[in-house]
């Protein structure tokens, strides 16, 4: 909960402090009309749920997914289009984001131990953008369809149990700040929450517990980033 509350409120604080930037050179009635390509880098914090093991007596004997610290730093790549109608600028992004999202969480029995991993390797989008454009300050909200892909990995007794894949479609949504620093370049500033919540059931992992399962929930990210337009 308290990186949740940090992320959202460093957006906040830095789009303030961006606007603020943003009028210092002003570019006239610039146009956001166009094709765009950028990078992008920032940090993310998925929330799992599951359990494993769960017909042990005792739950410190269990492997609890929410217990896995999965934070991490991301990059990656965007594309897109804008089309400016007065102040009104709509458009559509496309992104990719290679995570170093893992983390694992294992049981308390002493000696052989069980447990879950869960890594996650990128992240995609395919999003609508629509904003409100103050010469070279554009401020936006986004929406769209989302995809992780990753693997969560489990041990029963010491031993490798099994995997699964984790391929989850979902949605997306979030808003962000641009700034652009002369015609051809602009500087951004978002936050997004990737929501997904796809549960498996491990039946193939662990015959002998009915109510094991896992479950990727979300991923909250913030992100700075850097645009060329042509």
């Amino acid at each position: 909960m308290f990186k949740r509350f940090f992320l959202t409120t460093s957006v906040l604080i830095s789009t303030v402090t961006f606007a603020q930037a943003a009028d210092v050179e002003p570019v006239a009635a610039f146009d956001w009309t166009g094709f765009y390509i950028g990078a992008h880098a920032g940090y993310g914090d998925p929330s799992l749920d599951g359990v494993f093991d769960s017909g042990e007596s005792d739950d410190e004997e269990r492997s609890f997914a929410d217990d896995i610290n999965a934070d991490g730093i991301l990059g990656g790549l965007q594309a897109g289009y804008n089309y400016q109608i007065d102040n009104i600028v709509l458009g559509i992004e496309a992104d990719i984001s290679f995570t170093d999202f893992s983390g694992d969480t294992e049981d308390e029995d002493a000696g052989e131990r069980d447990g879950i991993k869960a890594d996650i390797d990128f992240l995609a989008s395919l999003r609508a953008r629509a904003g409100f454009a103050v010469d070279n300050v554009l401020l936006y909200a986004t929406g769209g369809v989302a995809y992780a892909d990753g693997e969560f990995e489990f041990k029963n007794s010491g031993d490798d149990a099994g995997s699964i894949d984790i391929d989850d479609f979902g949605y997306v949504v979030g808003g962000g700040i641009e700034w652009a620093a002369t015609e051809q370049t602009s500087l951004r500033l978002e936050g997004l929450y990737y929501g997904f919540g796809k549960e498996r059931d491990l039946d193939d992992i662990d015959d002998g517990d009915e109510d094991d399962f896992i479950e990727l929930k979300d991923v909250a990210v913030v992100r700075a980033g850097v645009n060329w337009r042509f």
